[in-house]
């Protein structure tokens, strides 16, 4: 195994954050026993895309001490355009927007989709150019994870990303590990072209399922060589 990682999504910081405190979830994943390396948020980190609500929700993840990396989902932006990521960039700056982080011999390809507040997107040409730059300086035998707030796999049951064509045409002929995301709150898997795609439900029970279920919690990730391993946790 080449390392673990804690994937989770739509945190929706603000939402009645009083009924399970990110503080508890915080303590929950300091307190976990199996090791692992860096958190993956993705998407929907706070409520209403307030400053407050992101800064509060980066102060109780720098608790952990560890990386931790933020994707931006509709929650998170107040408007289309570049001026909706503002908040978003003053808390977690502008290099997490799209963005690559090379770890222990894997590349973590974060990809924004997002389309201001709006809950369905399609892919926007700016993310298909960068990952088409990103890839032209990566190996082809370089591993990678894809992650993003809106669920890429044509055949999630609710708010699959359109016009995903030029974005796959790119990743095809990548080894690519799996896709996570978020957004549709399920724990949800997929497959396309044998490369799994997860979703997963919401971190706090602040907000509904899709599914109706009542979980929430985050996933545990063992990256081997060839495959991922998904070991759920609740809350």
């Amino acid at each position: 195994m080449k390392f673990r990682f804690v994937f989770c999504n739509d945190i929706h910081f603000g939402c009645d954050d009083d009924h399970v405190p990110m503080a508890y979830v915080i303590e929950k994943l300091q307190s976990e026993v199996t090791p692992w390396d860096f958190i993956v948020c993705a998407g929907d980190l706070s409520c209403n895309g307030s400053i407050n609500e992101m800064a509060s929700l980066k102060k109780q993840l720098k608790k952990l001490k560890k990386p931790f990396y933020p994707i931006a989902g509709n929650h998170d932006i107040t408007g289309p355009g570049a001026g909706g990521m503002a908040n978003y960039e003053a808390v977690f700056g502008n290099n997490r927007d799209n963005y690559l982080i090379l770890h222990k011999g894997v590349g973590l390809l974060f990809l924004n989709v997002a389309n201001g507040t709006e809950a369905h997107v399609e892919v926007p040409e700016r993310t298909v150019e960068f990952c088409r730059r990103m890839l032209e300086k990566l190996s082809p035998r370089l591993p990678l994870i894809v992650f993003s707030h809106f669920p890429l796999h044509p055949d999630t049951p609710r708010f699959a990303v359109k016009k995903t064509e030029a974005l796959f045409s790119l990743l095809d002929s990548r080894m690519v590990l799996a896709f996570f995301s978020g957004h549709f709150h399920s724990r949800w898997q997929g497959g396309r072209k044998g490369v799994p795609f997860y979703c997963n439900v919401r971190l706090l029970p602040n907000i509904q399922n899709h599914d109706g279920s009542d979980d929430a919690g985050y996933c545990l990730v063992e990256v081997f060589d060839e495959s991922c391993v998904i070991i759920y946790r609740d809350v």
